[in-house]
């Protein structure tokens, strides 16, 4: 709220145009880098991964950091928002030895607050109402993409499940965007 000025008081707009026009284009480099590392793989802490969608989100907003952002943005959709919100190794461990432990972790508001899925979904959900034009049609076609692939594997120990939730997960997202645009002025 500090660095936009749309939200910023007066008394920080001075500070607000500075930091949207010359600090955030400058962060972004680092926060995609960390981002990129993640998902080639590599390790972050959540609270990282959590903190740099968070900053992606704000910079949706933005235009100096939109303009740097539109350049990737299949990198953001695919291979930052989409394996986020995918079930890792150790949620589908724990749902199958301990299912109930696996319902309490997901419906807690206080995991809500750490998950970086939830950081993720707050990222699509700000490109999908922000930046609709560029980014609902390749979603909807990326989805309609990986969801006939999927349709079409006839051997179920082959079937991608976790993108399958994945792509559930966002398009409840999108849903939910896109009923709040229309149905609440």
């Amino acid at each position: 709220r500090y660095g936009n000025p749309d939200h910023a008081s007066a008394d920080n707009h001075q500070f607000a145009t500075f930091f949207k026009n010359t600090t955030a284009p400058m962060l972004l480099g680092p926060v995609m880098n960390c981002l990129a590392i993640k998902s080639r793989g590599g390790y972050i802490t959540e609270e990282v991964h959590r903190q740099c969608l968070g900053f992606m989100k704000s910079s949706i907003e933005m235009a100096p950091t939109y303009k740097l952002i539109k350049a990737h943005l299949d990198f953001v959709l695919f291979d930052m928002i989409m394996p986020t919100l995918s079930l890792s190794d150790s949620d589908i461990e724990l749902f199958n030895n301990d299912p109930v432990e696996f319902v309490r972790k997901v419906n807690n508001p206080t995991e809500d607050w750490l998950d970086p899925r939830v950081a993720a979904t707050d990222l699509l959900e700000s490109l999908v109402h922000l930046r609709t034009k560029d980014t609902m049609g390749r979603v909807l076609a990326w989805f309609t993409e990986k969801l006939a692939i999927y349709d079409q594997e006839p051997d179920m120990h082959k079937k991608n499940y976790k993108l399958k939730d994945a792509i559930l997960v966002a398009m409840c997202t999108i849903a939910r965007v896109r009923i709040h645009m229309f149905i609440i002025p």
